[in-house]
């Protein structure tokens, strides 16, 4: 049906070892067609009450659909639980007491929900809006230089998944 339209697109894509596809946690047919085709789920949050109902809705979606589809029909992973813009400390940049304790406690709440699911941060900058305002990815809006904690993060992030993603990738066949 049509939770499959981008199984089907990608189906006769060659070459490429990885592709992300980076969409909203919403409802959306493309994020339907996203998790019905990936191999590896990423969900990013904030430290808020909105971050925390986000991930709860995304995975009852995909509960649902697992019990629709069966386990063959959905073979995504939850790789891990990634916070965004997250802001450590009070000061100059308007971060408020109170919104540090809930970050504090929506994290308390993830860690106890879901054990090791909590990737590392990826800390607030303003550098990563005007990179999507110039159309640009953090590295390409950096020239690769990564000067801001969240170029920083998201290099971490990507060597990360790298490895663990690779490595279970080759071990799965035998290399």
């Amino acid at each position: 049906g049509r939770e499959r339209q981008l199984a089907r697109m990608f189906s006769n894509l060659k070459g490429f070892d990885v592709c992300v596809i980076d969409c909203h946690a919403d409802s959306s047919e493309i994020t339907t067609n996203t998790m019905m085709l990936a191999d590896y789920l990423l969900i990013p949050l904030t430290l808020d009450q909105w971050g925390y109902d986000g991930l709860s809705d995304v995975l009852t979606r995909l509960s649902s659909y697992r019990e629709i589809l069966g386990e063959d029909g959905v073979k995504v992973k939850v790789i891990g639980f990634l916070p965004t813009k997250v802001k450590l400390t009070t000061g100059a940049d308007g971060v408020k007491k109170d919104q540090l304790l809930v970050a504090q406690g929506v994290r308390q709440a993830l860690q106890e929900q879901f054990p090791n699911m909590l990737l590392p941060d990826i800390r607030f900058s303003a550098d990563i809006e005007k990179a999507q305002v110039s159309q640009q990815t953090i590295f390409d809006y950096e020239n690769f230089n990564l000067k801001s904690n969240a170029a920083k993060d998201n290099w971490a992030l990507v060597e990360k998944l790298e490895k663990e993603i690779f490595k279970k990738g080759a071990a799965k066949n035998g290399k």
